[in-house]
């Protein structure tokens, strides 16, 4: 796996299935066919779509949907951008699981609509057909992380999967109805944004209309500021039952490495929710955390015998979009045998060259005088004692 994972179950067996991102774009599915909760048990086997073009014979790793001409059709490949996690949702309430995504143009989200209950009366495949290129009836602003609300739209018309006005850029999607009237509403967030939208849906079911906004959501709480490229998650986080909201930066590169994964509680019910901001650390409120490539050294810094932690790392990340490295200090406040750490600053040692990246520290006697120095190296190579 890839850059992204969902956990969803398309085929209505009570167990989840995986989605995650295939090389070079597009979407794989591994089907759960796990026989029990041992380890042991835990399978997942990759499922084999029919060949793009006219070939149906053939078999590849990646989603296909067939894609109607007149006359006749062709079988092409679901792009969605590797980075993108597409929208994974029952939209039209019929039992099977849809698929919404970007495509290659990126202002207009398309839908793949599962049809294989319409089909066949069951839910045990993923029979996808592109059938609206405009869902919602709504374009991205392209200046912000913010919806165009144009009833009615033009879509840039062609296939999905050709490049038609504005190129796409990444997205994020969460599907499902977050004001309690029964519709599928839409929550985005976009690369280099830190905010996320959501726009609700009034249209009638089977023709979605996003007819307002809540642009900076949610604005009745914190509002979501992830940097960068948020993403949400819809999930039981705290085995309570009733599912909440997880934040986390879906950037590769050059995103916010420090208290970035923040908790929304749902302090409503899991078909009608309602959520607040419980924290910034979550899953990782009970370790240590500096940032990125941690770098520890068990030292006795205040001469009690104890070994205490110094630790270095490459960087936090920060809103001038630059890394800045500094040296924390845990002091031992067990014993030798059962030792625990306690914070003391995140700020020990302020290195002369103030713009260095990267601090990884050594000790050691080096002028011989009976005392312990301390060698701080950096990331450029260069050497402070």
């Amino acid at each position: 796996m890839q850059l992204w994972a969902i956990m969803k179950d398309f085929n209505n067996d009570g167990k989840e299935d995986l989605f995650t991102s295939a090389e070079n774009g597009g979407i794989r599915v591994f089907k759960n066919t796990s026989k029990g909760s041992k380890v042991e048990d835990i399978s997942f086997n990759l499922i084999r779509f029919k060949g793009t073009g006219a070939d149906s014979m053939k078999r590849v790793d990646k989603i296909t949907t067939k894609y109607f001409l007149n006359p006749g059709f062709f079988y092409t490949e679901v792009y969605n951008l590797a980075n993108d996690i597409p929208g994974l949702v029952d939209v039209d309430h019929d039992g099977d699981l849809d698929i919404l995504c970007y495509g290659l143009n990126g202002t207009e989200v398309k839908l793949l609509e599962n049809t294989c209950i319409k089909k066949h009366g069951h839910a045990d495949s993923l029979l996808l057909e592109w059938t609206n290129l405009c869902w919602g009836n709504y374009a991205e602003s392209g200046d912000s992380s913010s919806f165009s609300l144009t009833l009615n739209v033009s879509c840039k018309g062609g296939l999905p999967n050709q490049q038609s006005g504005s190129r796409h850029e990444g997205a994020t999607i969460l599907m499902r109805d977050f004001d309690c009237n029964g519709k599928i509403d839409i929550l985005v967030g976009d690369v280099s944004f830190n905010n996320m939208a959501l726009g609700y849906n009034t249209g009638p079911l089977g023709n979605a209309n996003i007819s307002s906004q809540d642009s900076t959501f949610p604005t009745y709480d914190v509002p979501v500021n992830i940097d960068n490229f948020p993403a949400a998650f819809y999930l039981d986080a705290d085995n309570n039952g009733t599912k909440n909201l997880v934040m986390a930066p879906n950037a590769p590169t050059n995103f916010s490495n420090f208290n970035n994964v923040h908790l929304y509680k749902n302090t409503g019910t899991t078909q009608c929710p309602k959520f607040k901001m419980t924290q910034k650390d979550f899953l990782i409120e009970d370790i240590i955390e500096v940032g990125s490539n941690a770098y520890p050294l068990l030292i006795d810094v205040n001469g009690d015998s104890l070994n205490d932690l110094l630790i270095g790392n490459y960087g936090v990340w920060t809103k001038s979009s630059t890394y800045e490295s500094k040296v924390s200090y845990y002091k031992n406040i067990g014993s030798k045998t059962n030792p625990k750490f306690e914070l003391v600053t995140r700020d020990y040692i302020l290195l002369p060259n103030s713009h260095e990246v990267g601090i990884y520290p050594a000790s050691g006697d080096i002028d011989n005088d009976g005392d312990v120095d301390l060698i701080l190296g950096t990331d450029k190579g260069n050497i402070n004692r």
